[in-house]
């Protein structure tokens, strides 16, 4: 439990706490500013998370500058908006959280913050995974040089459903257009000192989306009628993510796939992007066939079947590993 105090902004105030260092929250009439210190298991590179997010094609929401990370989001009703910047060392991982938005309290910065180490997998310990990492010589050497990494989450598991179906059959630069136009026919933002933050829509809002209006902007009719009936199942309570999250890895497999739209490739992926499961290999994502069949010398894509037969060695980490491939593979298309 976070410890926050609200009070009227005063010069040096500080509430400390031995577990999250300090939580702060200054208020005025529209809108509050809250500030929480996070400490995460080490390694963690905050660095290079920044710099996959800024690489990644899906990051469209995502503002990275100047060493910070700034998000606008939903916690249940309320609009926020998080930044987020290091204090400390991937030795010593510290980050600092700042909330703002109108009528922020302490539930809310307590929602926040989980959030972030959710998102962020703060609490996660890699030296399993590492250690796992080792028994293969080719994995083992990507994990030597980004071993700060872990699987960072995509923040919303409804985004990262539809961001699977609409890249679906399409490449990366086309689907990030498409998930920039999904976000602007759906228009919600939260404004922060007079700047405007986007928001990803609402199950609601995509359940209610014009189909002629997505056509309009590229929108196949079969990724209209996926994504509106995602919505709907998401809306109804048919989709709950938090029961997926707690679900047997099998069971929250089986049910994603029986909704019309999301076959095995996108629930695996959601497994891992999305719901923090550490063992899942989505085997036919092209970007993963690409990295393991050029790290593996063979001079070709490996095949689905050759990545989950070569996955089986890292058992229980697949997902894990999976992430280290994706950015292994982004980072070499996007050297600095």
């Amino acid at each position: 439990m976070l410890n926050v105090q609200l009070f009227s902004p005063s010069p040096g105030r500080d509430v400390v706490n031995s577990m999250f260092a300090r939580s702060k929250v200054a208020r005025s009439k529209s809108s509050a500013h809250a500030v929480v210190e996070l400490r995460a298991v080490a390694p963690f590179d905050f660095d290079l998370v920044l710099r996959y997010l800024q690489i990644w094609p899906a990051a469209v929401l995502e503002r990275l500058e100047d060493r910070r990370y700034r998000r606008a989001v939903y916690l249940g009703p309320h609009k926020v908006l998080l930044t987020i910047h290091s204090t400390g060392t991937p030795k010593r991982p510290r980050l600092i959280l700042e909330v703002f938005g109108p009528g922020i309290d302490s539930s809310i910065v307590e929602q926040a913050a989980a959030l972030v180490r959710r998102t962020f997998m703060l609490d996660a310990d890699p030296a399993p995974f590492m250690q796992t990492a080792r028994a293969d010589p080719v994995l083992a050497e990507v994990v030597g040089r980004l071993g700060g990494a872990r699987p960072v989450q995509i923040i919303d598991p409804f985004e990262a459903v539809l961001w699977t179906i609409i890249g679906q059959q399409i490449n990366l630069a086309f689907a990030r257009r498409l998930k920039l136009a999904l976000i602007e026919m759906c228009a919600s933002h939260v404004e922060v000192d007079g700047e405007r933050f986007g928001l990803f829509p609402q199950p609601a809002q995509v359940a209610d989306l014009d189909p002629k209006l997505a056509r309009q902007r590229q929108f196949s009719r079969q990724k209209v009628e996926y994504i509106k009936a995602i919505a709907a199942a998401v809306s109804s309570g048919r989709i709950d993510f938090e029961l997926l999250r707690n679900a047997p890895p099998h069971q929250a497999l089986e049910t994603l796939t029986s909704i019309k739209g999301i076959g095995r490739w996108t629930a695996e992926y959601v497994l891992i992007r999305a719901l923090g499961f550490p063992d899942a290999i989505p085997a036919a994502d092209v970007g993963l066939r690409k990295a393991i069949g050029n790290a593996y010398g063979m001079s070709r894509s490996a095949t689905e079947q050759e990545v989950r037969e070569l996955a089986e060695r890292w058992r229980p980490w697949r997902g894990w590993a999976a992430f280290y491939w994706w950015l292994e593979r982004l980072l070499a298309l996007h050297p600095i």
